[in-house]
């Protein structure tokens, strides 16, 4: 499964738990965001892992320091350019196994920051 297959189910997914997709693959020169979404009035930034293996390591410990810095330069940059000042969080959204039987981890604000 390719990282577009990964986002297009993971947006699915996000759709199932009554999020509105605003936004696909946000990206700036520093960094991307794999989905924007509303959830019950929150900006929600989505990071999507996905591992056909859970034995290998769990793909939501992949975000790394670095990630972190870059997708918050992406959603500050988001803000910014879209002059929003509401609830926003960021989640990570790990899809582990095959097409045919994928399971889902949604770790809701998953990450902490400070703009």
């Amino acid at each position: 499964m390719t990282g577009d297959q990964a986002e297009a189910i993971a947006a699915n997914y996000l759709r199932a738990h009554k999020h509105k997709i605003i936004e696909q693959n946000y990206r700036i020169p520093s960094g991307e965001i794999d989905i924007i979404s509303k959830d019950n009035g929150t900006l929600v930034f989505v990071e999507v892992k996905y591992l056909k293996s859970i034995k290998q390591y769990f793909p939501e410990e992949q975000v790394s320091p670095s990630k972190q810095r870059k997708l918050f330069k992406a959603a500050k940059s988001y803000l910014q350019v879209n002059k929003y000042d509401g609830e926003c969080r960021f989640d990570v959204l790990a899809i582990h196994g095959e097409r045919d039987k994928l399971l889902f981890d949604h770790f809701i604000d998953a990450l902490e920051f400070n703009f």
